[in-house]
């Protein structure tokens, strides 16, 4: 049975007459009989005309040839049939237009039909998917060492100091590298340097091409540009999976030509080591400074920022063979997953995703004598949950040193903590103070020493400092702390959201609702601090839009427009910020082609945009109930000039926008709304806009009061304003204190609810937020004002 079905096409004219180059469009759709999507997407390439010729490949335009085809009339009535396709290429909606065109004949006297036998192409089948496409540039530095290494070494020139290797997985998967004796390249030749200018990995059925855009001109560019182009094919696509689309590895080179190569060892573990000759020898005497390597990304925008994972990833490589442990190879990784901006646009290449790899963080070795450390490597970040960690001494064997690990006072402060600010290494616990010789070491023949410790969980964020004093004749390279504030280690805590109800329209003339700042009535979401953290599956949310085709009215039953494959049952469903007809924590039952189930009966309007959102720990339902003040009446603001729900939650922004709705001079001012001024919280605000002059020549004055039914608001001084002005309310700049979701939070629905039964009335606010991050212990007011009308005395 096929899973496409065809409506026909008509042409009305006279009988008698001629149409020469008249054209009919037929419309082929994914639909089975019934209506249903069949659950395959179809493109103009899937089809042909059976016992046609194609009249160039990829051409999608069909006629007879050189023989007959599989058309009423052959070609004396129909000239050609041309496969088009339809505006939603690459989505389950998308069909395929097949248009007629027909040759110069007279028109029958009768109603005629012509047949067309449309085949499916087998050179082009159809699929339950479609294939997702990668497109963009890696941006590699070239570096040459000539001058620098001839003043400290007496070299002429090392040529192209810095090579890349690029690595493929072990046995064609999509898994990390494994490099044994050899480097398992993703390329030809022994090394895979960048003269390799074109590779075509195919690992996992993948075809992502690889190409060095300015094989000439690296040198003069400054940098070595690749391009990385091709498709993760439908039926390896898996929307929780981030796709390998390229590792390399960067290391030492002279003249172009690889310093360290691999060896028998083991190289698959972090921190790996290669047996190579003594650095000291030239022109070897350069190697990484492993903390300031960066990679960067350019031109992703907020849309595609979340689909790449780029990172450091382990094995690094160091060269113990004299336990000196310098760094000579890093190693990266690109990350692919397409899963949040489906459908993907024609031309991705256009979009101009780009990574740029930061200057190549080179140390000159200098000649050294005596025992010596060489490196500290410890995390810069604990979390919560970190349990113990690791920091690295490497050296000279023999060297001594006292390991320092000490907590701040404070986030800013290298001044140690009174109370528990000192590390002790063998007693694995925070102390008072100093303990030198518990933490006094010496580096074994190995040239690596390893110790453990753990951070205490606590709620709050802390700084710790690593670094080592050395010992006796031991010394330090330049690049080893010594000092507090030389090697920082920062632990991240937890962020608290509060939400708390505000209004303004319950004061007159006296309080309209029960009392509002009590802890009963705010929400509060506490999570652990996302600074360092990779994103997990839990974190993944979809989202997917539809339209309602009929009218629903308290019932269960949601007829969309058209299917969608990614509706699946569990997901949140909401109308965005267009009233209650869809109950707080409704969800999809069960999903039947277009046809959604709903947990709870709802009311929809035809043509209303529907959201569905599979839960996530990004995704924050709440709902909290307020009850009215004594005889106090409540109603809901829908319908009315106050009803704002998407200016329910203030606070969202560091800056929200204001505009100044008449002239003024003194300290009055008013505004067109007055709804991102957080009322309870007022003395924290400020007005912040280019005519503003403030004290000291500031462009910000402090907000002394705001009236909500005058809409207007008094600032510290006066000010010369003009209707139109444009003023932002921002945060205290003089102060640390965040008062702002920074934009890390989204308000995808807000609604408001009223019960007047039985007495005092009460409404619920209940919606969900989008939590991209909480940018520290923040309050934001939801305005009840934007959602309910109070009226009455108590």
């Amino acid at each position: 049975m096929a899973n496409w079905t065809v409506t026909p096409g008509t042409k009305s004219t006279t009988g008698g007459g001629s149409v020469n180059n008249t054209t009919v469009d037929l419309i082929i759709n994914p639909l089975l009989s019934n209506g249903q999507w069949s659950g395959v997407y179809i493109q103009k390439e899937n089809f042909m005309i059976g016992g046609g010729t194609e009249t160039g490949s990829g051409t999608c335009i069909w006629n007879t040839g050189s023989g007959s085809w599989n058309v009423d009339g052959t070609a004396a009535n129909i000239d050609q049939v041309e496969f088009i396709n339809g505006p939603n290429t690459g989505e389950a909606t998308n069909h395929v237009i097949a248009r007629c065109t027909f040759n110069n004949f007279t028109v029958p006297n009768v109603d005629t039909t012509y047949n067309l036998d449309i085949d499916e192409n087998p050179s082009s089948p159809i699929t339950q998917g479609i294939d997702r496409k990668v497109c963009f540039q890696l941006w590699l530095p070239y570096v040459n060492l000539g001058s620098d290494l001839l003043e400290s070494q007496g070299v002429s020139d090392m040529g192209q100091s810095v090579m890349y290797t690029f690595l493929k997985a072990a046995g064609g998967g999509m898994g990390f590298p494994s490099i044994g004796t050899t480097w398992n390249t993703a390329g030809s030749g022994a090394t895979d340097s960048l003269n390799h200018a074109s590779f075509t990995d195919t690992s996992g059925n993948r075809s992502i091409t690889r190409t060095l855009l300015n094989p000439t001109t690296y040198e003069d560019d400054g940098y070595f540009k690749y391009k990385f182009e091709g498709t993760i094919p439908h039926t390896e696509y898996n929307e929780e999976q981030n796709y390998r689309i390229t590792s390399f590895l960067v290391r030492r080179a002279f003249n172009g030509n690889e310093i360290d190569p691999p060896t028998a060892a083991n190289l698959d573990g972090d921190n790996a080591a290669l047996e190579i000759g003594t650095l000291d020898e030239l022109p070897y005497g350069f190697y990484f400074n492993p903390a300031n390597f960066s990679l960067n990304s350019d031109q992703l925008g907020f849309t595609y920022s979340s689909a790449y994972n780029w990172v450091s990833s382990s094995p690094n490589y160091h060269y113990i063979n004299t336990s000196d442990g310098y760094l000579i190879g890093k190693r990266f990784e690109i990350q692919f997953n397409p899963m949040d901006v489906e459908p993907d646009p024609e031309d991705f290449c256009e979009l101009g995703h780009t990574f740029i790899l930061g200057d190549v963080p080179i140390v000159i070795q200098p000649a050294e004598e005596g025992m010596v450390i060489t490196d500290v490597i410890a995390p810069t970040i604990n979390t919560r949950n970190a349990g113990y960690k690791e920091v690295t001494v490497r050296g000279s064997a023999g060297a001594e040193y006292e390991l320092c690990l000490q907590k701040m006072q404070s986030s800013t402060s290298i001044v140690p903590a009174s109370t528990g600010g000192y590390y002790n290494f063998i007693s694995q616990n925070f102390e008072n103070g100093a303990r030198v010789a518990s933490n006094t070491f010496t580096i074994p023949s190995s040239g690596t020493n390893t110790h453990h410790y753990k951070i205490p969980i606590g709620s709050a964020d802390a700084r710790y400092e690593f670094f080592v004093i050395p010992k006796g004749t031991t010394t330090a390279r330049d690049n080893v702390p010594t000092k507090a504030g030389d090697l920082t280690s920062n632990f991240y805590g937890t962020r608290t959201l509060t939400l708390y109800p505000n209004s303004a329209g319950h004061l007159s003339p006296t309080n309209r609702y029960e009392t509002l700042t009590t802890d009963a009535l705010k929400i509060t979401l506490t999570q652990d601090a996302k600074e360092g953290r990779k994103r997990t599956l839990s974190d993944i949310s979809k989202t997917v839009f539809g339209s309602c085709k009929t009218a629903l009215s308290t019932g269960t039953r949601l007829v969309l427009k058209r299917p969608d494959s990614n509706i699946n049952v569990g997901m949140y469903v909401t109308i965005p910020m267009a009233g209650n007809g869809v109950p707080h924590v409704t969800t999809v039952s069960s999903v039947r082609g277009n046809i959604i189930t709903l947990s709870a009966s709802s009311t929809i309007a035809a043509d209303q945009d529907v959201r569905f959102d599979s839960p996530s720990s990004k995704l924050f339902p709440f709902t909290k109930t307020i009850s009215a003040n004594g005889s106090c009446a409540l109603a809901r603001a829908f319908g009315s000039a106050n009803w704002l729900p998407e200016e329910a939650i203030g606070n969202l922004e560091t800056a929200q926008r204001v505009v100044a709705a008449g002239a003024s001079t003194g300290t009055t001012i008013t505004l067109t709304s007055v709804n991102a001024v957080n009322t309870s919280r007022i003395n924290t605000k400020y007005l912040q806009g280019d005519t503003i002059i403030g004290g000291g020549g500031k462009d910000y004055v402090r907000i002394v009061s705001v009236s909500p039914s005058g809409k207007t608001i008094t600032v510290a001084t006066a000010q010369d304003v003009s209707n139109g002005d444009i003023f932002s309310v921002i945060d205290d700049p003089d102060s640390t204190i965040k008062e702002s979701a920074d934009g890390g939070i989204i308000p995808i629905h807000i609604q408001g609810d009223v019960n007047t039964t039985p007495s005092p009335d009460t409404c619920t606010i209940s919606g969900y937020l989008y939590i991209n991050f909480i940018a520290g212990d923040i309050q934001l007011p939801i305005n009840l004002d934007t959602l309910i009308t109070p009226s009455g005395t108590p």
